[in-house]
């Protein structure tokens, strides 16, 4: 891997916790991040069926250095938009995670080789990842109910992972937000609570 520039070298010893965010298939950071022992974070655009790959990467780099990884370390992010029900969700989402993958995400990504990642099937055209792609393979939207059963659902598919680092988006309401991180925090958390523990 090339050097990206100069890096000052901590004075606190032990170094503080590093983590290493990865998004692209095969990525050689998240590898690095095996081999010298930091935190391994995968990208929320990154397909379920895909995160599977990067825990394996993390162990191969963790083994050509004759470490020991723990999947508990792992993070994985994910757009997540709460509301009371899964229309109301849907709708909210739409408009707030939409605007942002609509505007930035999905321009940034279209023609290169980081939309595979985000497709479940590669034959897929660039723009089938459309906004109902995300919200229904992606995100995790919906009632506090139908989003703690897609994070199971995500942990279950790619083995176990430490921790879910929610992203969430600015949106033109604040209540929405407020209340989305609210019902995440008090009604989605405590269902899912025991995930990550073993």
């Amino acid at each position: 891997m090339k050097d990206r520039g100069f890096y000052m070298k901590p004075y606190q010893k032990p170094h503080p916790l590093i983590g290493v965010a990865a998004t692209s298939l095969g990525s050689t950071s998240i590898r690095l991040a095996g081999k010298r022992g930091w935190i391994p974070m995968s990208s929320s655009l990154l397909a379920p069926i895909h995160l599977k790959d990067h825990w394996r990467m993390v162990e191969a780099g963790a083994a050509s250095a004759g470490r020991e990884v723990d999947r508990r370390e792992w993070r994985i992010g994910r757009d997540i938009f709460v509301a009371e029900t899964p229309a109301l969700a849907r709708e909210r989402a739409r408009q707030v995670l939409g605007r942002n993958y609509v505007r930035h995400q999905f321009p940034n990504r279209y023609g290169s080789s980081q939309m595979a990642a985000t497709k479940i099937d590669p034959s897929m055209p660039d723009e089938a990842v459309d906004v109902d792609y995300m919200m229904e393979h992606m995100w995790i939207v919906g009632d506090p109910q139908e989003c703690a059963n897609r994070i199971r659902q995500l942990y279950e598919t790619v083995g176990g992972f430490g921790m879910l680092l929610a992203i969430t988006q600015d949106s033109d309401n604040s209540e929405w937000d407020h209340r989305s991180l609210q019902l995440l925090m008090e009604e989605v958390g405590p269902q899912v609570a025991d995930l990550g523990r073993a």
